[in-house]
């Protein structure tokens, strides 16, 4: 298991365009994909359970990947927020 820490800088936050993102860089792994924020987890496959969440701007979020390709999957999460400009 392979995590990271990073800060939600959109200004609305988590809503659906930057779901749908994480759910089609989610599913380009064999990895499991979770997003943890405060004491509630997702699932970075579920569009509707990223937006249960309500994650706005500013928070600190966990991006967790675990499985045979986890390194690839975070690394490949966090460039694909970074270049959304999600964090």
């Amino acid at each position: 298991m392979v995590s990271q820490k990073v800060t939600i800088i959109d200004p609305i936050g988590l809503h659906a365009r930057p779901a749908s993102i994480l759910v089609k860089e989610a599913k380009k792994y064999q990895s499991a994909m979770t997003m943890r924020y405060g004491e509630k987890e997702a699932s970075l496959s579920a569009m509707l359970k990223i937006l249960s969440l309500a994650v706005s701007e500013g928070a600190e979020v966990e991006i967790i990947a675990e499985g045979s390709d986890e390194t690839d999957a975070l690394a490949g999460m966090i460039e694909a927020m970074k270049s959304n400009n999600l964090i």
